[in-house]
């Protein structure tokens, strides 16, 4: 599973609010084919608000009207030197003990390439790269950034004008998906937990929209500048067609290939969200738990502004996947016919037979697919203080200088307290899931054996049958369950 991997392929982005363009005469409208737009900016611009069409149009977030060149080209450079910054950022901190790179360290330079200049490439790759030297190039090249930006807030991430954001009015919802899914989740005990923690003022659950978009590979994510849930749209045609024959699925599939067309079937056919969410209700509990640390703190939201750098903060990802596998683990105790023998599962129980290694090679993956955005609370903080400390020793020399100086100030300051608060609840937070979880470890085991001893005897295969039988005697024994474990040797000895 990877919910939310792609979250940070958006957080890229820059926040201005840019004055509304004039319209665009149509010969000099832009064409997103012929800009070199790769995926992860793309995702970039549609958490902007842009929306690229088919055809090359590029609808701009303020007007939803069709976009001059050099305004997605500007749009596309905001998203690039934002890129280049936090890879510089994450650089800077391999550099911070002042002692040449390692080996691990050069292979993460490496994958941020992309994003940083040729010149500052070519020094750190270099067998006799000075590390004095390459800290020193490394902050010129972070001068060079932060100057792109430099003079106007609203550049530097914070919103002129909040109210010109883009927000999830201006989107059309699954329809259907929400009333659903809050069924399909409130009928697990733990699951009403989660629910409860996005109640809203009248005590119902109150979940943030749920929208359709091109993810290329997770099936859902959460996105905060947005504050929505989006749910990938080949994800779900397939789970729409998997209820079909395949001959009739592959028709279905191929007439339901445009979002349009997509969004008629959903609403023509309400049930058919259903079939999704028997198949990714727990994906869609982990982005729910990101929803509610979006409402509960204040973090997200000062990335959003530009307060706190933008980051896929660890202990984050942590919590809500302990979230989803206690979900799971509930789903195995009272309704174990409503688990599905996936890669969730299997998820949950490496998670449950040794949570350290699990946790430390799901860390792992993380910081190698998001190298310069896939950091620890104590990164954040140490990149936070030295834009702090920045702030604080630039010169002015006009009055204007000195008020956008005493903002930026002030804004960052702020955003330092708030990870200081959250590092000490996140570590309280992670402590209480991480008991609830070593509690039940004799009952996990007790059902996961029961669980295979049930898809064993509904097995028609004989090898499988055998297969979840061995899996169920091994998890019996560890359970020290005498009753499953007798049911279990019954069960291989007529199965022989």
């Amino acid at each position: 599973m990877s919910p939310s991997i792609l979250l940070v392929s958006w957080l890229t982005l820059t926040t201005a609010a840019l004055a509304v363009p004039a319209p665009v005469p149509p010969t000099e409208l832009a064409d997103w084919h012929r800009s070199g737009i790769d995926d992860r900016t793309k995702l970039s611009l549609s958490a902007r608000g842009w929306r690229l069409g088919d055809d090359g149009r590029a609808l701009d977030p303020q007007t939803k009207a069709p976009a001059s060149q050099d305004r997605l080209d500007k749009a596309v450079l905001d998203v690039r030197q934002r890129a280049r910054q936090s890879a510089l950022e994450k650089v800077r901190l391999l550099l911070a003990a002042g002692k040449p790179l390692k080996k691990e360290d050069l292979e993460i330079v490496a994958s941020l390439s992309r994003d940083l200049p040729a010149d500052f490439l070519a020094s750190a790759l270099s067998a006799a790269s000075d590390p004095a030297k390459l800290r020193a190039l490394t902050d010129a090249s972070l001068a060079q950034v932060v100057s792109y930006f430099d003079g106007s807030r609203a550049h530097a991430g914070h919103p002129a004008d909040p109210s010109a954001e883009p927000g999830p009015d201006k989107y059309v919802d699954i329809p259907h998906l929400v009333p659903f899914a809050i069924k399909k989740i409130s009928r697990d005990p733990y699951g009403r937990t989660v629910l409860s923690r996005l109640n809203g003022k009248n005590g119902e659950p109150d979940l943030p929209p749920v929208l359709i978009e091109n993810l290329n590979g997770p099936v859902a994510a959460y996105d905060f500048r947005r504050r929505v849930v989006i749910v990938d749209q080949e994800a779900l045609r397939t789970s729409i067609a998997s209820f079909s024959p395949p001959k009739e699925g592959a028709a279905l599939r191929q007439s339901l290939a445009s979002h349009d067309a997509l969004i008629a079937y959903l609403k023509a056919h309400p049930g058919a969200v259903t079939v999704f969410l028997e198949q990714n209700d727990v994906v869609l509990v982990h982005e729910l738990d990101h929803a509610w640390q979006d409402r509960r703190d204040s973090v997200m939201q000062a990335m959003v502004r530009g307060d706190i750098p933008i980051a896929q903060i660890l202990e984050y990802e942590k919590e809500s996947f302990l979230t989803k596998n206690l979900y799971l683990h509930s789903k195995l105790k009272n309704d174990p016919a409503s688990v599905l023998d996936d890669q969730e599962l299997a998820d949950y129980i490496a998670m449950m037979n040794d949570r350290q290694t699990w946790w430390r090679q799901k860390r792992e993956a993380y910081r190698l697919q998001l190298p310069a955005f896939a950091l620890d609370l104590s990164e954040v903080a140490v990149i936070q203080k030295r834009r702090l400390a920045e702030a604080r020793s630039k010169k002015t020399s006009t009055p204007q200088q000195r008020r956008d100086k005493a903002q930026d100030v002030l804004a960052l300051s702020g955003g330092r307290k708030n990870l200081d608060a959250l590092a000490a609840a996140q570590k309280r937070r992670l402590a209480a899931l991480e008991s609830t979880t070593d509690r039940s470890a004799l009952e996990r085991h007790k059902h996961l054996g029961m669980y295979y001893l049930k898809e064993a005897l509904e097995a028609t295969r004989t090898t499988d049958r055998l297969v979840m039988l061995q899996k169920a005697e091994d998890y019996a024994k560890t359970s020290g369950d005498h009753a499953l474990i007798e049911e279990v040797r019954k069960a291989k000895e007529t199965s022989k």
